[in-house]
């Protein structure tokens, strides 16, 4: 991501959209809270932080209120590009044996989201999701 207050803009805009919440209508909303972001990361660059973690400050300023989304929130996001909504209960269920370790282990507190530990816990589970399908589902 480019920082500039457009690009958290976007960001934050595409999310909210998205997740159905009402504030992306908001768009007086979504710009202060980028301006806000896009401060957070210049200061913080000023301050000598290096820039990865300068733009992960940006995104946890950027996303507050927003984190924190549970495991199954977790599941239907990566679920969203291998079947319809309808079927997400389904899917969740099916799985369950495969997903239970990561269940355990998953907490908002200890993966923030859009930090480098969140990317790569939802790598892993990407990959456990992506081989249920591939092995379970006969493709056409």
């Amino acid at each position: 991501m480019k920082n500039t207050p457009d690009a958290y803009e976007r960001y934050l805009s595409t999310y909210l959209s998205n997740n159905n919440y009402p504030e992306a209508e908001d768009l007086s909303f979504i710009t202060a809270r980028a301006d806000q972001a896009y401060d957070v990361f210049c200061e913080a660059r000023r301050g000598g932080v290096d820039v990865s973690t300068a733009e992960e400050l940006a995104l946890i300023a950027l996303m507050q209120g927003y984190q924190g989304e549970s495991f199954d929130d977790l599941v239907r996001e990566i679920l969203f590009d291998y079947c319809p909504e309808e079927g997400y209960d389904f899917f969740i269920s099916d799985m369950e044996d495969r997903l239970e370790d990561y269940r355990e282990q998953y907490s908002p507190d200890k993966y923030p989201p859009y930090s480098a530990e969140y990317e790569a816990f939802k790598t892993e589970l990407l990959g456990v999701i992506d081989d249920y399908f591939t092995t379970y589902l006969p493709t056409e």
